[in-house]
């Protein structure tokens, strides 16, 4: 069955993908004005997809910029190989518009899609031959675009984009240019390996021998009973897998499996300590620094790691720190210091979670397992219920005075307010962000 298209006014949530779209392209500003925006948003087609058609096809001319509104779709090879998963608010197409080749991948539905479609030829007419400001290869880089097309030196970009992902790794991060590319080249035999949707990533007792970097996808992280800790989707920072066991030589205590298809960097230990035995100023003491300091906030010998392993796993505290409302504009830096120097606790129905002279200490919660409800002097008219991936803080706006109490068994991390600011003085691209006053701080 063909694709229905209809041209129709555009709802605000679609012109701000057409928008959001737009503003993301490396078009000149002098260029892409917001009167050429607003006139693009009026000139664009909708067209709706059932499950397994090609939107796009590799190799085939371009038919414009295309933007999903609502809908899943996969990024596919040739043979077949699903290699990335797109989803609402993603956009395809835009390669072939800027750099004037045909489609370098397929890409096709995987159920029925809403699709918002800028078409070539109104492209064409409202920008004209503008010279792009990037090269396609930085492009693909900077996107994590695998190409899969003879328009592009498969192998350079591959190497460019893992550096540039691997750059973002705290434990990578200050080490010399030099040293990372060494340990590019170490990887082999692929830069880069796609896990399909439902395929294990990273397995319950896993030895610690890799570091796996997830750059691309959605992934669920799951104790070994298959209980969900937390889901991630990978945008921008990529998510690092198996770090706290190479530097504390423990075992994997929690399944990470792909929820859709992953882009997956994997980094074998003795790659690691080839290049620290090679770059013994440029990436060992860098690599030594961060292993002593994991040694000195070392806490999984106590019995509350014992006993919840999974749920005080690194990664899963940072994934949940990370997506809270509170700590959402803070960098993975700023965040990754946070999760060292966290207290867990662990808290019984009807026991307090922060008291009030917590609260006034200016104590921040971030609840792992369980519910607490805010409890407060005056009462509140309405219950205010905390769960998983949530903070509480304090609040300098709100007269009453607070603290919250478990409603059922509870698993939480502390953090002091000299931890948290001290890490924002030392990480100047990060911010609180607290919710409105009517929010009481619950994030």
């Amino acid at each position: 069955m063909p694709y229905k298209t209809e041209r129709r006014e555009l709802s605000s949530l679609m012109v701000e993908k057409v928008r959001r779209c737009l503003d993301s392209i490396p078009l000149p500003r002098s260029i892409l004005t917001d009167e050429v925006v607003d006139r693009l948003t009026t000139l664009v087609v909708v067209r709706d997809y059932q499950a397994d058609q090609d939107v796009v096809s590799q190799g085939s001319t371009s038919n414009g910029i295309f933007i999903i509104d609502d809908g899943h779709a996969e990024v596919m090879t040739l043979s077949g190989e699903v290699i990335a998963d797109l989803s609402t608010g993603d956009y395809f197409g835009e390669v072939s518009v800027l750099y004037s080749v045909p489609c370098t991948a397929t890409v096709r539905s995987t159920e029925t899609c809403r699709i918002l479609l800028l078409e070539e030829k109104v492209n064409q007419k409202l920008l004209g031959n503008v010279q792009v400001e990037l090269k396609m290869m930085d492009w693909f880089v900077g996107k994590r675009y695998i190409p899969v097309s003879a328009n592009m030196d498969t192998g350079r970009t591959v190497r460019r984009m893992v550096f540039n992902c691997l750059k973002k790794v705290q434990v990578f991060r200050e080490w010399s240019d030099s040293a990372l590319r060494s340990l590019v080249l170490e990887i082999n035999p692929a830069l880069i390996v796609i896990y399909p949707p439902g395929s294990v990533v990273a397995m319950t007792s896993d030895p610690p021998v890799i570091v796996n970097v997830i750059i691309r996808g959605r992934a669920v992280f799951c104790r070994d009973d298959k209980v969900t800790l937390t889901e991630v989707d990978i945008q921008r920072d990529p998510v690092v897998l198996g770090e706290e066991g190479i530097l504390l030589g423990l075992e994997n205590t929690i399944m990470v499996r792909a929820k859709t298809s992953c882009q997956v960097i994997p980094i074998r230990v003795e790659w690691i300590q080839n290049i620290i035995h090679d770059h013994p100023s440029e990436a060992g003491a860098f690599w030594n620094f961060w292993k002593e300091k994991w040694m000195a906030h070392d806490k999984k010998t106590s019995r509350i790691h014992s006993k919840y392993p999974a749920y005080l796993q690194f990664e899963v505290v940072l994934q949940l720190m990370k997506q809270s409302a509170l700590f959402r504009q803070c960098s993975d830096r700023c965040l990754y210091k946070l999760c060292l120097r966290g207290v867990p606790r662990e808290v019984y129905p009807g026991e307090l979670v922060c008291s009030k002279e917590e609260y006034d200490q200016h104590i921040f919660v971030l609840i792992l397992k369980g519910e607490a409800e805010l409890v407060t002097e005056p009462a509140l008219d309405s219950e205010y219920i905390l769960g998983p991936g949530q903070v509480f803080c304090h609040c300098d706006s709100m007269e009453s005075i607070c603290q919250v109490e478990a409603v059922s068994h509870c698993l939480v991390v502390k953090l002091t307010k000299k931890d948290v600011f001290g890490s924002l003085e030392s990480c100047q691209d990060s911010v609180l962000t607290y919710p409105r006053e009517s929010e009481h701080r619950l994030s």
